[in-house]
């Protein structure tokens, strides 16, 4: 419904201010069971804060529905909707479902900045890119109350990656899964099985990497062939 409201006139919507909330309290919030990697402090509450992406991953519809320019709400608006639940539906965290929350730094150093000063009371989730964050900005989204990160590795193989055309080095997803757990937020991955190129013995390998990084939690999807992606 969100992603229809950004539209007008058959072309997207540049600012996103402009649209209303989500209607919740059509919803009984309280019904839908959270996925592990969002869930930390009950009760939840869902928002997002952006459309678009300008990435080319082969799996993924994001910017074939959102279009590929991203566009993103003010940080002072996402604080008020946060602000809003707390206080209507009695939330404690907030799940950004943003899959990169962390694209434009100036962006989230504002928002985490913003956020230390209202002293919400919140604590919230999002999802990004390893090799959209750096120990400067995971340190003020910690001091803005982050608590995890949920990372869309897929793989540990070059050439998988390669393929799928994630434009992400397996070195550079070690350096952020290292730089996030060292500021003191959770790292969960998702990962891909079946990706082309990927043999049992390379899913095997993505495992034990995982292991040895020391991961909070990973979510395993299987590709599948969806149309436009």
């Amino acid at each position: 419904v969100r992603q229809v409201a950004a539209r007008k006139n058959g072309r997207l919507i540049q600012d996103l201010d402009v649209l209303p909330y989500p209607a919740r309290h059509l919803l009984k919030i309280s019904a839908y069971a959270r996925l592990p990697h969002e869930s930390i402090k009950t009760p939840v509450v869902d928002m997002l804060i952006s459309r678009g992406c300008p990435y080319r991953c082969t799996f993924c519809l994001l910017n074939v529905v959102g279009g590929k320019r991203r566009r993103v709400r003010s940080p002072k608006k996402a604080i008020e909707e946060m602000k809003l639940v707390r206080d209507q539906y009695g939330a404690k965290q907030i799940h950004f479902g943003d899959l990169i929350f962390t694209l434009d730094r100036e962006w989230v150093m504002e928002f985490s900045k913003l956020l230390q000063q209202e002293n919400t009371g919140l604590i919230w989730s999002c999802q990004s890119r390893v090799d959209r964050v750096d120990p400067e900005m995971l340190r003020e989204m910690k001091k803005a109350g982050c608590v995890s990160i949920l990372y869309g590795l897929e793989s540990f193989n070059q050439r998988c990656l390669d393929l799928m055309k994630k434009d992400l080095t397996v070195e550079r997803t070690r350096q952020g899964i290292r730089e996030t757990k060292e500021s003191g937020i959770e790292v969960r991955c998702s990962m891909i099985l079946g990706s082309p190129g990927e043999t049992p013995e390379i899913a095997m390998k993505n495992v034990q990497e995982l292991i040895d990084l020391d991961v909070d939690f990973c979510q395993f999807h299987t590709m599948v062939a969806f149309p436009g992606t």
